[in-house]
């Protein structure tokens, strides 16, 4: 569930009477639909995909989430490296997952990096080029400075 800032910034966004109603059914905030509860194995909810463009999308989930400029700005940044399809897919990923999160912008770090780790599969761990990476061998960069994979 959100809390009352981000709901009231949503419905802002949505100027409609229905806006409340129609959260649960547009981005699955209602928990899932075999009703069990939280844990694994639970079905997720149906992605709904944005049919906007890029940039209004990106501002209607920034009020969504209360998020401040500078993480609208990483979003819209990242998002724009993706193609069409890509951007839209990752957007209605990061909406399910963030009404379930209990820290929206935590866990939106760690989706932004996840996406960039897709489209920079081989990408040297910067921490340990300079020798500082403390995550070892579950580091989502890659460690093998020969080949940069």
């Amino acid at each position: 569930s959100l809390n009352a800032a981000a709901l009231a910034a949503y419905q802002m966004v949505n100027q409609d009477g229905s806006a409340a109603a129609n959260e649960e059914d547009a981005f699955g905030a209602s928990g899932g639909g075999d009703g069990k509860g939280k844990g694994k194995g639970k079905s997720k909810a149906p992605l709904v995909m944005p049919t906007g463009d890029l940039l209004a999308e990106v501002r209607e989930f920034s009020a969504r989430f209360n998020l401040g400029d500078r993480l609208t700005t990483k979003v819209m940044d990242t998002l724009r490296k993706r193609g069409d399809p890509d951007w839209r897919q990752d957007l209605a990923e990061m909406n399910r997952d963030l009404s379930k999160a209990r820290n929206p912008s935590g866990l939106l770090i760690t989706k932004l990096g996840d996406i960039q780790q897709k489209m920079n599969p081989g990408q040297l761990c910067f921490n340990y080029r300079a020798g500082t990476c403390t995550w070892g061998d579950k580091c989502r960069w890659s460690h093998n400075v020969a080949t940069g994979l």
